[in-house]
Order: C-alpha cells, then sequence, then structure tokens
C-alpha cells in the first residue's frame, strides 16, 4: 500500500507541477491581420441632361451641334456625372485648359466676332439622394484656366454616391468666328490617408 501511496505522491507532484507551469506560463496567442487598401474610384461619365451629343466614359465628349451653338447660354446647361466609390478620405480636384469655351486655332476676331464663349461650372460630390458633401464650389470663367483642390474627411467621403458637374454657357453678346471650339474639364479623385 505504501508502494501506491509513494506511487500517487509522485503522480500528484508532477501533476501539480506541471500544473503549476500552466499559471505561469504567459500563454501563446495567435494574431490574426489583414490590410484594406484605401481605395477611390470614379466611373465613367454619364450626361444626365443638356442639349449636346454626348460619348460617355472616362474620357467623355459633349458635342453641340451647329443650331445649338448658336443659341448658346443658360438653357443649354451640360449635367454630367460619374459614380464614385472611396473607403477613406478623400482629396478632388478639378481643373480647366482654357477658362473658356475657346476657339482651338485661329487669328483674333475682327471687331464685332468673338473666338471664345464663357461659362459658369459647379462641381461637387453627391450623396445617392442627390444633396451635396461638403463643398460645391462654384466659377464664372474668364477666359484663364484653374485648378482647384478640396478634401472631405472619412465620414464625408463614405456617403459620396457620384461626382457631378454643370457647365452652363453664359449668353454671348458677340457673334462667334468661324471655327473648331473646345474646352477640357478634368476631375479627379484621390484617396488621401
Amino acid at each position: 500500500m505504501r508502494r501506491w501511496i509513494k506511487a500517487f505522491s509522485i503522480v500528484s507532484g508532477l501533476l501539480l507541477a506541471a500544473r503549476g507551469a500552466y499559471a505561469n506560463d504567459p500563454g501563446s496567442d495567435i494574431r490574426v491581420k489583414g490590410n484594406v487598401p484605401a481605395v477611390c474610384s470614379l466611373g465613367g461619365w454619364e450626361k444626365q441632361g443638356g442639349p449636346a451629343d454626348f460619348q460617355g466614359g472616362y474620357n467623355a465628349v459633349a458635342t453641340y451641334d451647329d443650331a445649338t451653338l448658336a443659341a448658346l447660354g443658360p438653357g443649354s446647361a451640360l449635367t454630367f456625372f460619374a459614380r464614385l466609390n472611396c473607403n477613406t478620405a478623400i482629396t478632388w480636384s478639378f481643373a480647366t485648359t482654357k477658362g473658356a469655351f475657346a476657339l482651338d486655332n485661329g487669328p483674333m476676331p475682327p471687331a464685332g466676332f468673338a473666338d471664345r464663349w464663357l461659362y459658369d461650372l459647379t462641381a461637387a460630390p453627391y450623396t445617392e439622394s442627390g444633396s451635396v458633401v461638403g463643398f460645391r464650389p462654384s466659377l464664372t470663367s474668364d477666359g484663364t484656366p484653374v485648378s482647384e483642390s478640396f478634401g472631405l474627411g472619412q465620414t464625408d467621403a463614405e456617403t459620396i454616391h457620384h461626382m457631378g458637374i454643370v457647365f452652363t454657357p453664359i449668353a454671348q453678346p458677340l457673334r462667334m468666328l468661324a471655327g473648331h471650339y473646345s474646352e477640357t474639364i478634368s476631375l479627379t479623385v484621390s484617396p488621401t490617408i
């Protein structure tokens, strides 16, 4: 019987020693990690309204026909939008190349003619219901190229559904010189971390 007690005592001592080792052990962890990259993608442009022919996409082109061009003014506004998907704070900007709907190449216009058509431009991020997110800048062109940048925090950026641009020609009192007219409006969106 003494042998059993002694054996039990040894086994019990080992169990207590093992138990004590676990009690003092800091343990081991399994750490699960991952990374979600900052993403901000702007879809292709679509025309929402206006009298121009339109080829949508990432490098969209709106073209006024001759009859519309002859009567440009407040009633000939063009409205565009592009879907936007961001998961972080963003910086967005817009720029114009000429600052006017201007004659591409040509002579200086003689008296009584014009070689540029000024316009009002607004650009902004919008929610799905059409509310402006943050600030909606508006400018009236004066023939000088423009470049503006704006920032939105993550909470605002998460509510954006699309970016919108409204291009509204201002009534031109002079006759337009014959030729090809154009303006390029660029809008960029990038994540800020």
